[in-house]
């Protein structure tokens, strides 16, 4: 076993097939694994089995970790697979993990990655996104975290289309969020207002209709800069209003 601080390391590299999969984790689950992405180097030829303090996570993650979560954390991520989907309809699920246990006297976590993940995580030779994990560990909601990954893999594009059904999908959202209104209240403008406010990007919202059912969405990608952050922090001083949902109903 490899005894580890955790780094400053602060990017996290995955494939754009891990990107667009299906997977279900809720807020600190996320955090975890996306911790442990950032923690591996590109000079691995797999993965460790590591023990970290949850005080390490903490510092990393910027956030007090209340152990009840992270208990469901643990659960989390033992239990539920990732799902890869093929364009002639095949598909496979991997597992996370292949040991997740947390020491509640010792208060520290073990882990491996799976090693069916080697070509999502260590063999990636194009085809990958980069993102910030001081960014993600920001934003609450695990859809956020979610669709700011999506949205880093076009960032150099400015926009990119996506059916409501295939987003619903990769976000393995509930029953509950399958009606559009609540997709788009509960999910869509949610997270699109915690990455316009905490990340680097910012993005706005259009959709596609095909008569008066809403079946695409278009996610413009705007690189925040100081005059983008200038102009959203004055049209919140000025209107009082969440300047989010006005950008969203432009």
């Amino acid at each position: 076993m490899e005894q580890k601080t955790l780094t400053k390391r602060n990017t996290i590299k995955q494939s754009h097939e891990l990107n667009r999969a299906s997977y279900k984790l809720g807020s600190l689950a996320t955090d975890i694994i996306f911790v442990m992405i950032s923690e591996l180097k590109k000079e691995d030829k797999d993965f460790n089995l590591y023990e970290i303090k949850i005080r390490d996570l903490e510092l990393k993650l910027g956030k007090r970790i209340d152990i009840k979560y992270l208990k469901k954390a643990v659960k989390d991520v033992m239990s539920n697979p990732i799902g890869l989907k093929s364009s002639d309809g095949s598909f496979t699920y991997l597992s996370w993990v292949s040991i997740f246990k947390f020491n509640a006297t010792e208060r520290k976590i073990y882990f491996r990655f799976d090693s069916e993940l080697r070509p999502l995580l260590l063999e990636i030779q194009q085809n990958f996104v980069l993102s910030q994990l001081k960014e993600i560990s920001q934003l609450q909601s695990e859809y956020a975290k979610r669709i700011y990954n999506i949205a880093k893999q076009w960032e150099t594009k400015g926009t990119f289309k996506i059916k409501i059904e295939t987003l619903q999908e990769i976000l393995q959202v509930p029953k509950s969020l399958l009606t559009y209104s609540n997709f788009k209240l509960k999910v869509l403008l949610l997270s699109i207002e915690q990455i316009n406010k905490y990340t680097t990007i910012n993005l706005k919202l259009r959709e596609i209709k095909e008569g008066r059912r809403v079946n695409e969405v278009i996610l413009n990608i705007l690189k925040e800069g100081p005059q983008i952050k200038e102009t959203i922090q004055e049209e919140r001083n000025k209107s009082g209003v969440n300047a989010v949902d006005s950008w969203l109903s432009n």
